[in-house]
């Protein structure tokens, strides 16, 4: 009987599981809808105060997941996880017989699913734009030295003619700093929005019952 409750118990998580990737989901497409009109308020609404609070919750259901049979809940616990699974659904409008197919389509297509085109864009995105960032590193670096190397010149001429000619490469070398400068921060925050995306995973696994094929269609089409 007990090896029973905690086969049950095991299926609560992997239930939880999934129900959560699905709001992920529909969270997900809610800001790709914010961002087609532009409604940053929206964005960061659900950026900075939704999404985490699911975050956590999915990541103690993660946790319990991989290591149920060390972990030491009560059956009240689970109670409590089952109670906030059926708010939480009813909130996003799901029902438990789509969380059930979501589940089901998620085993057939494992290690064959949308989700691992996902992931791999990801990874290639980033790895493409860390030879970027690399590049505006070098840049800037040069850009460094030759405002250094004028800075010196400059305190070295006496001629007011030739100090201007100086002062004229002081200026267009710090412009050329500013421009740089802002497409490396713009390189950087894409980097780090997309190991964010890596570590928390559930950006890629929201693909995941969906197959391959599917998902490079998806990709074509847009």
């Amino acid at each position: 009987m007990e090896n029973r409750d905690k086969m049950l118990e095991k299926e609560l998580v992997k239930y939880s599981l999934e129900a959560i990737l699905q709001v992920f989901r529909i969270i997900n497409k809610k800001i790709e809808d914010f961002k087609k009109i532009d409604d940053l308020y929206g964005i960061e609404k659900l950026e900075r105060e939704v999404i985490p609070l699911y975050e956590n919750f999915y990541g103690g259901l993660k946790e319990l997941y991989l290591n149920f049979d060390e972990s030491s809940f009560e059956k009240k616990e689970f109670e409590t996880i089952r109670k906030n699974i059926d708010n939480i659904l009813m909130g996003y409008f799901l029902d438990k017989c789509f969380i059930e197919e979501q589940m089901e389509l998620r085993e057939k297509y494992e290690n064959n699913s949308g989700s691992e085109i996902v992931k791999n864009l990801f990874e290639y995105e980033k790895k493409e734009l860390l030879f970027t960032k690399g590049d505006f590193t070098k840049k800037v670096n040069e850009l460094l030295d030759t405002e250094e190397r004028l800075n010196q010149k400059l305190c070295d001429t006496i001629q007011e003619v030739d100090q201007l000619e100086i002062i004229d490469e002081l200026l267009a070398i710090r412009e050329k700093y500013r421009e740089v400068e802002e497409q490396f921060l713009v390189v950087n925050d894409r980097i780090s929005e997309l190991e964010n995306k890596l570590e928390k995973k559930w950006y890629y696994e929201i693909y995941g019952t969906i197959s391959k094929e599917e998902m490079l269609k998806i990709y074509k089409n847009r």
